[in-house]
């Protein structure tokens, strides 16, 4: 459970509003009021009071009179009476530090992200050493002009209607362009900037650039594809044999077959001690032929330890096999029978010459 500190400074200092909670808490202090009282008192609507009110209320630190809310007036909880001065030293700190035009200055100034402040005809009113180092304009510069960097207006356009009409925190990724000319990838947040009134008269524009880890994303997508649009089967196993990778080529190549779309199938028959070196960090490649019902497959077979995985490319190598044993019997002056298939042995001498063939 929160302490009743965690509670007074989340809603003083930690939430948008704090100032305006600790006005009612003083004013409460001295006798209670009620809703429209409060308004009058502190010079704000009633709507923007009741909002503060419930706040306060939810946590603990006022309460009502009767809980029936029209009419009511507010009182201090004897929780919040025990520590009025925590809520003194809290305000103190609000008023003196965390609200003061220095503070947020140098905040600004000193985070490394972009930090741009526009009014609602996009002219610059302000532009912190963030946003020199990214976007290359000095702010001597940049000040009093139109806002530059983004490489769609319309875009800017766009997140500014939406603020002003929604008056929510947006945040998107677009592209900008740097004084040089350069292309930057940024993530960015706009925020809007309310006057006394209540109505938004500029916007907060919070940059980061992101084009590594854009451009890292789309190789490792590219890379990916390698894979995903090959039409030959590629896939993957742990040490423990399970499949853990395989592409679409793979379940196309299965479905031809006319078998159950099990990987396994393409396994070859020392795959135990394939998995051992595995085991055993030793990174190799292996070279294997397979059967699958009337199909014969090459498998290029890569043990990685480091990925703690054996990969597995397979090309059907069933045509290529017809054709060699065909072509060995014509050498023989052998005539192919109609359902010959490639299950056949030959042997060859040193100068690879055919010397036998017969049936497997």
């Amino acid at each position: 459970m929160a302490s009743i500190k965690q509670i007074l400074s989340q809603i003083i200092l930690g939430q948008k509003g704090g100032e305006k909670r600790a006005k009612i808490i003083e004013i409460l202090k001295d006798r209670p009021f009620n809703i429209n009282q409060m308004a009058e008192d502190l010079n704000l609507n009633y709507r923007t009071i009741r909002h503060h009110v419930d706040v306060l209320v939810e946590s603990g630190l006022i309460a009502p009179s009767t809980g029936n809310r029209y009419g009511d007036v507010y009182f201090l909880t004897p929780l919040m009476e025990e520590n009025y001065q925590m809520l003194t030293e809290l305000s103190h700190k609000l008023r003196n530090l965390t609200a003061s035009p220095q503070f947020f200055q140098t905040v600004i100034e000193k985070t490394s992200d972009a930090v741009t402040i526009i009014d609602m005809d996009t002219d610059v009113l302000f532009w912190n050493a963030g946003a020199e180092n990214l976007y290359g304009y000095k702010s001597s510069e940049i000040i009093g002009l139109k806002l530059p960097f983004f490489k769609q207006m319309k875009f800017l356009e766009m997140i500014l209607k939406q603020v002003k009409e929604k008056k929510s925190i947006i945040s998107q990724e677009t592209k900008a362009l740097t004084k040089s000319g350069e292309i930057l990838h940024i993530a960015v947040t706009v925020d809007g900037i309310e006057d006394s009134t209540g109505k938004i008269t500029a916007c907060i524009i919070l940059s980061r650039d992101i084009t590594a880890q854009t451009t890292a994303t789309e190789k490792i997508e590219r890379l990916a594809s390698f894979l995903s649009l090959n039409p030959n089967p590629v896939f993957e196993i742990d040490r423990s044999g399970a499949v853990t990778y395989y592409n679409e080529g793979a379940i196309k190549t299965l479905g031809r077959t006319g078998v159950a779309r099990d990987m396994k199938l393409f396994f070859p028959p020392d795959i135990s001690e394939i998995l051992n070196k595995l085991k055993k960090g030793r990174m190799e490649t292996l070279a294997r032929e397979i059967k699958i019902e009337d199909a014969v497959f090459y498998l290029s077979i890569h043990i990685i330890p480091k990925m703690k995985v054996v990969r597995f490319y397979v090309v059907d190598i069933t045509n290529l096999k017809h054709m060699e044993a065909e072509l060995l019997a014509k050498e023989l002056n052998f005539r192919v029978a109609a359902d010959f298939t490639y299950d056949w042995e030959y042997w060859v001498d040193s100068s690879n010459r055919l010397v036998y063939i017969s049936p497997s």
